[in-house]
């Protein structure tokens, strides 16, 4: 991880660390970007298995097509233009940040969690299972994030592979201007996306 450089990427583990909630963190992840090309780091991407770049380069496009259907089916549900939403979060410099998550078994799941109760940073996230969620801010509370958790196994090895869709670090981020009146005034104040994001790792008031 390289979070003084303002990068999220690289392996971790909570495996070590302290409590989460009572419970004992019980999880190891990995996180690399994988768009748009300029925000991708090869070094950080795992060389085995074989096949791994290439397959997942393939799944990403798929990610990125997706996320603009997404973004063009929100904006019609909130009564904008097709593209406004994607432009909003940063065009075609939107980054996909994703994150592999394997959580073992565990010998006494009623004493571990995965993850602690939290709601995402990022615009969407994508799952394999296709779960969405996000864009709480720049719908002015229109959309409500989820909150959500993981439980672990006795038996079973569990992994998750979502898809964080997030602007990029220096774009401001707001309430939408068509979105904002009179009668629905802002409730949130635009700033950049890495000062959000800094305050929501380290738990600072927005």
């Amino acid at each position: 991880m390289y979070p003084g450089e303002g990068r999220t990427e690289g392996y971790g583990s909570t495996l070590r660390k302290g409590d989460l909630e009572g419970k004992k963190a019980w999880a190891d992840f990995l996180f690399h970007n994988v768009a748009p090309p300029a925000a991708v780091n090869h070094a950080v991407w795992p060389e085995s298995p074989e096949g791994y770049r290439d397959a997942n380069e393939a799944y990403c496009g798929h990610m990125v097509r997706l996320t603009r259907e997404l973004f063009g089916r929100l904006s019609a549900e909130l009564g904008l233009d097709e593209g406004a939403m994607a432009e909003a979060f940063g065009g075609d410099d939107v980054v996909l940040l994703q994150k592999i998550n394997f959580y073992p078994p565990c010998p006494q799941p009623e004493l571990a969690l995965g993850l602690a109760p939290h709601t995402d940073m990022s615009t969407l996230t994508v799952l394999l299972s296709d779960e969405v969620q996000g864009l709480q801010i720049m719908s002015n509370g229109r959309y409500k994030a989820v909150l959500h958790r993981t439980t672990v196994s006795r038996e079973k090895t569990r992994m998750s592979w979502p898809v964080f869709v997030e602007p990029p670090p220096e774009h401001v981020v707001g309430p939408h201007r068509q979105l904002v009146a009179d009668e629905f005034p802002a409730k949130y104040k635009a700033k950049k996306f890495k000062d959000y994001k800094y305050c929501k790792i380290n738990k600072l008031p927005q």
